[in-house]
């Protein structure tokens, strides 16, 4: 039996070499809490809101400090779907009946990122961080992965996961054992992220050290166009006043050797007040496409607005040709349809990197193949591209004397 009518959209890799309502910055977070029946998931738009469900600092200080990292950042009125878990992550993420699998649906769809916030005593998993980090995490990469490319392929709903960089191996000065950790631009994982880094030292009982400061990254995306990179220093520094890795401030640590495997981590820039994020990279290697988040939420954006736009032509009737190719002025139509949605919804809002000096150049190509044959494959072929920012990441300077130089 032939499956059911649809648009089919194919992320290509490899381009880069190195109106509709879009649901951008509407996020999904599994927390280790128990004040509601396992797996209920719901919609909050602040810290009160989830104080009033039981979410407080003394019942649920882990789920508690994500939250309010998360609001910190975000500011109050930001959505965020919640669900209780206090499952393994990797069971987090399984295809079906999974709390990551219960955010998607009962968002209908609207969630675009989920961060997984893991404590081992919720679990009741043993510590092993054999690879440098908790290796429940390091398990769950994989899994999470799939679970998302099944999301965007089978679900249509593109989704990207985030994990912590749990209960990170130590030096003997207790900062962290960079090479104990696994490489992550040796995975292939670029719908996954890993953040190290937490408002509180390992060592510290409080509220579990061994995790991270994931609702800080998490607030920052949410008020964060698809494009910008998290990182960017005009955004200023995140809320935390105090940043570790390890047992040691962030800067302790080998920041350098950390960012080359593909982890998100803390940083301070010389002259600035404050802690910054490194940078935003996937679990993947350093030449994939989709190695930067803002990069990825940027084709994800593109995808649900060219899902939302294509849908509207199912089953349509396609005026043809003699030889059943599709006629040009409907192709046109279909490419317009497409473009103006692109233009409005992304490049307008300075997501899509359009040519200034080209009035033509919105950032955006959108071709229907008029060659294939419709009548009989039933099939419109369309080739849809988006631009990126470049994004600054070094700067080569040369600075010396000029003797002649304001000489009056």
């Amino acid at each position: 039996m032939s499956p059911l009518p649809s648009v089919n959209i194919a992320f290509e890799n490899g381009n880069i070499g190195g109106s509709l309502a879009t649901p951008d910055g509407v996020f999904g977070m599994i927390l280790p809490w128990t004040s509601l029946q396992s797996g209920t998931s719901m919609l909050i738009k602040s810290l009160s809101d989830a104080v009033g469900i039981g979410i407080d600092q003394v019942n649920e200080p882990r789920a508690y400090r994500a939250l309010k990292q998360f609001y910190d950042e975000a500011g109050t009125g930001t959505k965020l779907w919640i669900i209780d878990s206090t499952a393994g992550t990797g069971s987090n993420f399984s295809l079906t009946g999974s709390a990551a699998a219960k955010l998607m649906q009962d968002s209908n769809g609207e969630i675009s990122m989920i961060f997984d916030v893991y404590d081992h005593n919720a679990s009741g998993l043993l510590l092993n961080n054999a690879q440098g980090i908790e290796q429940e995490i390091v398990d769950a990469i994989s899994v999470a992965t799939a679970f998302a490319e099944n999301s965007a392929e089978i679900n249509k709903k593109p989704v990207i996961i985030v994990l912590e960089a749990y209960n990170p191996a130590l030096n003997p000065d207790g900062t962290v054992n960079v090479a104990a950790l696994i490489d992550l631009t040796q995975q292939s994982s670029n719908r996954t992220a890993v953040l190290m880094g937490n408002e509180l030292p390992v060592s510290s009982a409080l509220e579990n050290g061994l995790g991270t400061a994931i609702g800080t990254l998490a607030g920052r995306l949410a008020a964060t166009q698809v494009q910008r990179n998290i990182g960017r220093v005009k955004d200023g520094p995140v809320r935390p006043q105090m940043l570790f890795l390890g047992d040691k401030l962030a800067e302790a640590s080998d920041l350098d050797a950390i960012h080359e495997k593909g982890y998100i981590t803390f940083r301070r820039h010389v002259g600035k007040a404050g802690y910054f994020f490194s940078d935003d990279p996937t679990a993947t290697a350093t030449t994939d496409d989709f190695r930067f988040l803002n990069r990825l939420r940027v084709i994800d954006k593109a995808y649900r607005i060219a899902f939302g736009v294509l849908t509207e032509y199912i089953l349509d009737e396609v005026p043809l040709n003699a030889d059943g190719t599709i006629n040009a002025i409907y192709a046109k139509s279909i490419e317009g349809h497409v473009e103006r949605e692109l233009v409005q919804l992304m490049t307008s809002n300075g997501e899509l990197s359009g040519d200034p000096t080209d009035n033509d150049d919105n950032g955006v190509v959108v071709q229907v193949d008029t060659t294939n044959n419709v009548a009989q494959s039933s099939t419109i072929n369309v080739t849809l591209r988006v631009r990126p920012f470049g994004h600054a990441r070094f700067f080569e300077v040369s600075l010396g004397f000029d003797i002649n130089a304001n000489n009056v």
